[in-house]
Order: structure tokens, then sequence, then C-alpha cells
């Protein structure tokens, strides 16, 4: 009996445990995104399904649409617009 409640708690740690880091890289992933858009200007950003829209006070060629898919780890379409 003490063994099944063993494996039941420890069962339940490694479930908390998961939940906690991937709600970790969230945060961290969003904390990254709005740095990296601080430094280089950008004062909006919102997205439509798949594409992702900044808007900036840069140039659009600065920003490169395969860094941007990277952080969002999917084939998203980027599109920066001058304010």
């Amino acid at each position: 009996m003490k063994l099944r409640v063993a494996e039941k708690d420890i069962w339940s740690l490694m479930q908390f445990t998961e939940n906690f880091r991937r709600s970790m890289e969230i945060i961290l992933k969003k904390l990254y995104v709005k740095r990296m858009a601080d430094d280089i200007g950008v004062t909006i950003i919102y997205s439509s399904g798949k594409t992702v829209f900044m808007k900036t006070n840069c140039r659009a060629p600065i920003f490169g649409r395969t860094l941007v898919a990277r952080l969002f780890g999917v084939a998203t379409t980027f599109y920066a617009v001058k304010t």
C-alpha cells in the first residue's frame, strides 16, 4: 500500500515539475521578446493567425523573418510597420 502511495506522489511531483518547466519557458520567451523589442525600437507587437506585426520607428530591413520564426517556434510571417 505504501508503495502505491509513494508512486502516486512521485508521479504527481513529476507532472508538477514538467508543467512548471513549460510555464517558465513561456514566461522567459515572452520576457526575451519584450526586451529584444525594446532594444530595437518596437513599440507594439500583435498577431493575427500565424502573422506577427510589429510597429517600430526603424527601417523594416533591420528585422529578420527567421529570427522571429525561431523565437515563436512556428512558421511565422513577419511584417514590420513603420510608425
